[in-house]
């Protein structure tokens, strides 16, 4: 875990260990593991391969044990990959690529993190303004969704359960920490893969740099991965060693576009006409780097090996503002305390940004600086501009937002010791939800939604939970449908999508209270 990253969980999370590392080899490992534990009420943290920024795999500080899970062991499908969890990224892809096909999105981590622990601890990454988030129900080209299915280990009494889940059941466990089941095995959709070439450009101005961004992110004629921008002097300093992101000295702000070839010449059009200057266009396989490692918090990791005062931001600029909020904000911040990194990001087919704004709040002190970052990020609120807080190892203050019923019941049943690593949780600390509403695909993609504010809206798919026994059981009734019981004869789940629901679903339900 990298608290190197944060001034603020530095203190908090140094020097935290397990009492014991479980070294799991198989999912019957992890059973007998999670059984002894439960039996002998021992708090369990899983851990991919440790490459989290906000303490995801950071023991309790009370007796525990570190669950590690390593073995590379996949099978390879027509369109999609079931593997072991500890299989590394980059492993399973450059497999993948041998068959003809590619990751939808990875972390700029790909090298070294782990598919499982990306599922478990991340949320987006290289990739996904093309196919979506984690958190997406379905693709821009495709409905499959980011996760097709998961194999999850309970922490129940007596002898843990495996559940299976699949479509929008998977939402409850996805970048949930850990917190509500172990993750034995992962099955994602894979896409074709393409020979992808990098354009690297540079522009007068951090406008000019942005509004290409979001031409090319909406252009249909362009088939994109990955778009970066970054705020003179960072590509400058970060990214030095690169030549073409060095290109015209420090003074130049530098955008980076991953496309497939025929969108090469759409994008340098764009370039121009927004005063930039192409300076690199490279077969993605021949770049001195990949471009993965300019993006995302690699760009945060190059700038602290450089200046070890660095800290960062995480926030949406949502689509139909965001130009204008990049504007407030340089406005507002010095260049010498906030530079933009900016990463384009699908909001339900329309280009917003995420923000990555490295930071170098002012302060005399530790106390002070530290006390300047908390107002950063209060700034960033009050001006509409959602903060995905980097600084917090708690669920509900970073990227998930809200924990919403569906998923509290979730953890109830298939952890209702609360010993998955405790205090990543804020709802089961205080047995409440945090949010009064369940959304179809998991509360981290209600978070997604409430940061794109232009579309926010009530629909029959958000339904209002009367009583949190209510929700636990409905959402016992719906994940146990999935349990892995052969034989048992249950019937299949019900989506909550009433368009995926057939005739008998419909005759079946109660719907007195969702009709008015």
């Amino acid at each position: 875990m990298n608290e190197r990253y944060s001034p603020l969980l530095k203190p908090q999370l140094t020097g935290r260990v397990a009492d014991a590392l479980v070294l799991a080899t198989s999912e019957a490992d992890v059973v007998a593991s999670l059984a002894a534990a439960v039996r002998h009420r021992v708090f369990v943290t899983t851990r991919g391969a440790g490459t989290g920024n906000y303490g995801q795999a950071a023991p309790p500080p009370s007796s525990s044990a570190l669950c590690d899970l390593e073995p590379p062991l996949y099978f390879l499908f027509a369109s999609c990959v079931s593997f072991f969890i500890g299989v590394k990224l980059c492993d399973l892809e450059d497999h993948a690529r041998q068959h003809g096909w590619e990751l939808r999105q990875h972390p700029s981590t790909r090298r070294t993190a782990s598919v499982g622990g990306f599922v478990a601890g991340g949320s987006t990454g290289h990739g996904a303004l093309l196919h979506g988030g984690l958190s997406e129900a379905g693709a821009p080209l495709g409905s499959d969704g980011a996760v097709l299915g998961l194999r999850v280990v309970t922490a129940e009494d007596q002898t843990p359960r495996v559940l299976e889940l699949s479509g929008r059941d998977v939402f409850p466990v996805v970048h949930a920490y850990g917190t509500n089941g172990v993750i034995t095995s992962v099955e994602l959709p894979l896409a074709r893969a393409q020979a992808w070439s990098d354009v690297t450009a540079a522009f007068p101005s951090l406008d000019a740099a942005a509004a290409f961004a979001l031409d090319v992110a909406n252009a249909p004629a362009v088939v994109k991965r990955g778009i970066s921008v970054f705020q003179a002097p960072i590509a400058h300093n970060a990214h030095g060693r690169d030549g073409a992101m060095a290109a015209g000295g420090d003074a130049r702000h530098v955008a980076m576009v991953q496309c497939s070839p025929p969108g090469v010449g759409p994008v340098e059009r764009l370039c121009a006409e927004h005063g930039g200057l192409t300076t690199r266009v490279v077969k993605a396989t021949e770049a001195p780097r990949p471009m993965y490692e300019f993006g995302w918090n690699h760009t945060t990791l190059h700038a602290l090996r450089a200046d070890k005062s660095v800290t960062y931001l995480q926030c949406v600029l949502e689509p139909s503002s965001a130009l204008g909020l990049l504007r407030r904000v340089s406005e507002e911040f010095d260049p010498s305390e906030l530079l933009q990194h900016l990463e384009v990001v699908n909001f339900g087919g329309r280009a917003g940004f995420a923000s990555l704004a490295l930071l170098w709040p002012k302060g005399e002190t530790g106390e002070a600086a530290n006390q300047r970052l908390r107002e950063i990020l209060s700034w960033h609120e009050a001006n509409g501009i959602p903060v995905f807080d980097p600084h917090t190892h708690v669920l509900e203050d970073g990227g998930m937002k809200v924990t919403d019923w569906a998923q509290l019941g979730f953890k109830r049943r298939v952890d209702p010791h609360g010993l998955l690593n405790p205090g990543k949780m804020r709802a089961w600390e205080e047995q409440s939800a945090t949010a009064d509403t369940s959304d179809p695909r998991g509360a981290f993609a209600a978070s997604y939604r409430i940061a794109d504010t232009s579309a926010v809206g009530s629909g029959p798919n958000v339904a209002t939970s009367a009583t949190a026994a209510d929700a636990s059981s409905t959402a016992a009734d719906s994940f146990g449908t999935h349990a892995s019981s052969p034989g048992s004869g249950r019937r299949r789940p019900r989506s909550r999508l009433w368009g995926e629901w057939s005739t008998a679903d419909f005759a079946e339900a109660d719907l007195s209270q969702a009709v008015r």
